[in-house]
């Protein structure tokens, strides 16, 4: 009995080494990994991403081309992207490159290399290892964009051949490549400030004194009272002397602005019945000084107006009514109509497409109801198929214009304020047809873009 008990309290005491023991490695274990986790954390916390910009690029062979040489380096340089010691929002778990080619010579003026400059463009698709972390986009020198399979990278390099290779002397984004290459494309011819902006035989023409409208392709001229201060507000410098056509209905029937009263902070709608001989006003609702959006769809009349209220609510609000009610009493006409948020801000566009339906635009993002304001939904911005592959990105994202033509309803896309695509020198929009039961839209056309003119 005594060797047995004595057996036992061995064993007991050998699992007792083997559990210490085990502790101890775990600890151990557990220390290192602790130690290598704050040295990865200051490692990572301390990364930046390399700049390809004085990078040098090895020829592959002695007979290679420049985008061979161009290619591998860029698949090894991205290749460290995927190691442990590089930042994991800037960490890549795959790169692919779609294409890659040589691009003709900028302008002298602005190369300073007497042609000895080689540009080359690298297209190529790269996978984020962790991509709700991400921050691959925010690094400069090349265009991304998210798609489905990842992120698309375009870039253009400019270098300077070496004897074993190249030095990369510049990264650009294609647009920039673009306006340097092809600088004609991108000079705007900017209108006449006061010359008529007509639609058919409809239009206006806009002053630092006046703002008229005509009726028969400008043979003679109405003028909106006090039309300058109401619509447009101040005249300084930067103010642009052009209306969105959103902004305005002129037809003999029925012609509409919205204006602004300073002296009792009121938007309002100025119109006129008799093809501008009289003018009236209607109340929309306490507001302030902002570009405002009118649009008429048979009887339906929608209004949105820069809002303010005396809390320090600034946005945008909406009404609507109809043109027999604006007839019959120009104070009760109008109706709220709920937006897809209370009181957005930086609309470019709002427009009715039929009785119940109405779209609101900011820059990158659409919203329709299809029930007078009760419920909205998100829009995505529609696309000109294979444009964006084509230029690396895509500049129709603004909504600036929808209207309803032969039973049709079409939006227009511009640029916005950085339009720099300007095919045959001019900037362009882009026009779409829009569908209200299917919300599907349609590419039509590319067409000249209305060009604003500093007042100064």
């Amino acid at each position: 009995m005594g060797r047995e008990r004595q057996s036992q309290e061995t064993a007991r005491g050998n699992g007792f080494h083997r559990v210490r023991a085990i502790i101890i490695a775990c600890v151990v274990v557990i220390g290192l990994l602790a130690g290598v986790a704050v040295r990865l954390s200051t490692w990572w916390h301390a990364y930046r991403v390399p700049s390809m910009t004085g990078q040098t690029i090895a020829r592959v062979s002695a007979d290679s081309s420049v985008t061979d040489d161009v290619s591998q380096w860029y698949s090894q340089w991205k290749g460290r992207r995927q190691e442990i010691g590089v930042a994991p929002q800037y960490q890549l778990s795959s790169v692919r490159i779609r294409t890659v080619q040589r691009l003709p010579n900028i302008a002298s003026r602005y190369d300073q290399s007497d042609g000895r400059n080689i540009y080359v463009r690298l297209d190529a698709t790269v996978r984020p290892r962790f991509a709700s972390i991400q921050r691959i986009t925010d690094v400069h020198g090349c265009q991304t964009y998210a798609v489905e399979s990842g992120i698309n990278e375009s870039c253009v390099f400019t270098s300077e051949p070496r004897q074993d290779g190249y030095r990369i002397a510049q990264v650009m984004e294609p647009i920039m490549y673009q306006r340097l290459a092809y600088p004609e494309q991108f000079e705007k011819t900017e209108p006449d400030p006061t010359a008529p902006v007509l639609d058919g035989r409809n239009g206006y023409r806009l002053s630092k004194e006046r703002l008229e409208v005509t009726y028969d392709g400008g043979t003679t001229w109405r003028e909106v009272p006090d039309g300058v201060a109401r619509i447009v507000g101040g005249i300084n410098a930067n103010t642009t002397l052009w209306l969105e056509p959103s902004r305005y209905v002129i037809t003999p029937q029925f012609t509409a602005f919205v204006g602004y009263d300073e002296g009792t902070h009121t938007a309002q709608l100025l119109y006129s019945w008799d093809a501008g001989s009289t003018w009236l006003t209607s109340a929309l609702g306490h507001g302030v000084q902002a570009p405002s959006y009118i649009s008429v769809v048979g009887d339906r009349i929608g209004v949105a107006y820069g809002y303010g209220d005396t809390l320090g609510s600034v946005g945008y609000a909406m009404v609507a009514g109809t043109l027999p009610e604006l007839r019959a009493d120009a104070e009760a006409v109008w109706r709220q109509i709920p937006m897809y948020m209370q009181y957005p801000s930086d609309l470019t566009m709002a427009g009715w497409v039929n009785d119940t339906t109405v779209i609101v635009g900011q820059a990158g993002s659409l919203h329709v109801s299809s029930d007078s304001g009760a419920t909205w939904r998100e829009l995505g911005i529609p696309k000109e198929p294979g444009l964006e592959g084509k230029l690396g990105y895509y500049p129709f994202d603004t909504p600036t214009h929808v209207w309803v033509e032969d039973g049709t309803a079409y939006l227009a896309m511009g640029q916005g304020e950085d339009a720099d695509y300007a095919p045959n020198g001019t900037v362009v929009e882009a026009v779409f047809s829009y569908d209200p039961a299917t919300d599907a839209c349609t590419f039509i056309r590319q067409q000249p873009a209305p060009t604003p003119m500093p007042a100064g």
